[in-house]
C-alpha cells in the first residue's frame, strides 16, 4: 500500500462527468419517448440526479407556490404513483435501495452500476468496480 497514491481505493467523479452523463440519461429517455409524472431520488445520492433530469426533462414546467415542481401530491403507498415515476439514483452498488422501486414498476435510472446489484436499472451510464466513487457534492 505504501506506494499507491493516497486515492487509489476512490474513484473521483467531478461536476464535469456529472452534468454530461445526466444529459445521456436525459436524451436517452426523451429518445425512447418516457414520459413521467413523477421523478424522485432517494436520498441523499438520487436527490441532486432528480432535480438535474427535472430540469432537464421538464424545463417549462409551471411552478405554482406550494406546489413544488408542480408535480402535485400522492401517497408513496399507491401503485399508481410508482408506476408513472422516475426514480433516479446515483449508484446501483447492492440494489438494496432500489429493490422496493424495481418491484413496483418504476423506470430506474443511475449513473453506475455495480455487477453485484441485485437490481438492473433500466439506464445506467458507468460501470462500477470496487472502488468508492467519491461524487462531486460529497467532496471534503
Amino acid at each position: 500500500m505504501a506506494n499507491q497514491p493516497p486515492n487509489a481505493g476512490i474513484q473521483v467523479y467531478t461536476w464535469e462527468e456529472f452534468e454530461v452523463d445526466a444529459r445521456k440519461i436525459a436524451d436517452t429517455i426523451k429518445a425512447w419517448g418516457k414520459k413521467f409524472k413523477y421523478i424522485y431520488g432517494p436520498p441523499r445520492g438520487g436527490v441532486i440526479l432528480a432535480v438535474k433530469l427535472s430540469h432537464l426533462l421538464c424545463p417549462d414546467r409551471e411552478r405554482k407556490p406550494g406546489l413544488p415542481n408542480n408535480f402535485g401530491f400522492m401517497s408513496f403507498y399507491m401503485p399508481e404513483f410508482w408506476e408513472k415515476t422516475l426514480v433516479v439514483d446515483d449508484i446501483a452498488d447492492t440494489g438494496q435501495t432500489l429493490w422496493n422501486f424495481n418491484n413496483c414498476g418504476s423506470f430506474i435510472v443511475t449513473l453506475f452500476k455495480h455487477p453485484q446489484s441485485t437490481i438492473t436499472p433500466d439506464i445506467w451510464i458507468r460501470e462500477k468496480d470496487d472502488r468508492w466513487v467519491q461524487f462531486p457534492w460529497e467532496a471534503p
